[in-house]
């Protein structure tokens, strides 16, 4: 038999499914019925699959890219600390929110960051949000470990509350965290903190809020080595979805 003949079929719209066998075949009566029964069955499956289209009779291409970390777009912070007696800052994506009401949150660290050191000792840290504009001197901070290079100077420290947390005065927006408990994973270690208190300045708030359009923050993808700011204005949260509300 040539190579043609396994050929396999050309795929069938939905009024058609899967209820013809191929044709270049001959089968047995007992076979057939197998055939119908299992294209039955086919039928049935992709009914019920959410990614079964109706309108275009086809099955959407999704496919697998991997169990990895594609939660995008990511932050860009600066998380600071304390080491040898000098301030010392890394570049950090994974970082969140964990808690409201108080407010907690994490950040991750891989656990040869140099920055790991001075959380342990001090028990504290801070997560500076960079501007746009800072964006080459903070991935300077996530290109070089402290253990190499002095990073204490890139930028202007400040202390507040926590006198082992430094801040960094050119940074939009500035959170001071106590640390409460330390996770360990296999790669890497994550810090969570409880939010001691926010440091900003009257040009990047709005009523008295930080405002992501002034602040203009830097958002990383992370796989493709690339970095972004923030686009358009979207709508208002928790009022856009109205317009989905079932009506009574």
């Amino acid at each position: 038999m040539s190579q043609s003949e396994f050929a396999k079929p050309e795929r069938l719209c939905m009024s058609e499914r899967l209820t013809q066998p191929y044709s270049l075949f001959s089968y047995s009566q007992s076979f057939y019925s197998y055939w119908l029964s299992f294209c039955d069955t086919i039928n049935k499956t992709i009914e019920a699959s959410p990614s079964f289209s109706e309108q275009e009779g086809i099955i959407m291409a999704k496919i697998k890219i991997g169990a990895k970390t594609f939660l995008y777009p990511m932050p860009t912070v600066l998380v600071g600390a304390t080491v040898r007696g000098k301030p010392n800052y890394a570049a950090v994506a994974y970082c969140g929110i964990m808690n409201h009401d108080p407010a907690i949150i994490s950040v991750a660290l891989n656990k040869t960051h140099h920055t790991n050191a001075g959380i342990k000792e001090h028990r504290c840290f801070s997560v500076n949000i960079p501007s746009a504009k800072l964006m080459p001197a903070t991935d300077y901070c996530g290109l070089f470990s402290g253990l190499r290079v002095d990073k204490s100077k890139v930028f202007k420290t400040f202390y507040a509350t926590l006198k082992k947390a430094p801040l960094i005065e050119e940074c939009a927006l500035n959170i001071e965290c106590e640390l409460i408990q330390t996770l360990q994973f296999s790669v890497d270690e994550v810090f969570i903190g409880k939010i001691v208190q926010c440091y900003s300045e009257k040009k990047y708030l709005t009523k008295g809020l930080p405002d992501i359009k002034k602040i203009d923050p830097i958002v990383f993808s992370m796989h493709d080595y690339n970095y972004w700011a923030v686009g358009r204005h979207l709508g208002r949260a928790w009022s856009s979805g109205e317009k989905f509300k079932p009506k009574k």
